[in-house]
């Protein structure tokens, strides 16, 4: 999944709100996702506090956001192969805003490699900026 970051103040949604539905999926962070559909639509993470993370595929035009790096890949499942050339993390990147120089894990410390898991895959992010979803 693709994600950009943006200032939270920056963030506005124009319409169905009333359709926005949250899930604390983490001890540190919550998602917001599509009642309607279920499309997943951010994250929000404790340790930046004023950005948010905006799914890519639930904006207006989604090919205008590039992708940067590879966060996750411990948990690519074993099919999955990425045909590019990013930087790739197994957890989050070592200076990640919000968290202690070379800590990769939200709760503390350096993610470490883990048994193989075929059930999630790759996230991958963007820090373009944009200000708004429709």
């Amino acid at each position: 999944m693709v994600f950009t970051t943006v200032p939270k103040k920056s963030y506005t949604i124009v319409q169905g709100y009333d359709l926005i539905c949250r899930f604390q999926s983490t001890s540190f962070g919550e998602r917001t996702f599509c009642r309607n559909c279920g499309a997943p639509l951010t994250i929000h993470v404790d340790h930046q506090p004023d950005e948010i993370d905006i799914a890519v595929g639930s904006l207006d035009e989604p090919s205008a956001v590039k992708p940067g790096f590879h966060l996750f890949v411990e948990y690519m499942p074993a099919w999955m192969s990425l045909a590019d050339n990013l930087p790739r993390y197994p957890g989050l990147r070592p200076n990640t805003r919000g968290l202690e120089p070379g800590q990769t894990d939200p709760v503390g410390g350096v993610a470490r490699p883990r048994a193989a898991d075929t059930t999630r895959g790759s996230e991958i992010a963007s820090e373009s900026q944009a200000n708004r979803i429709d």
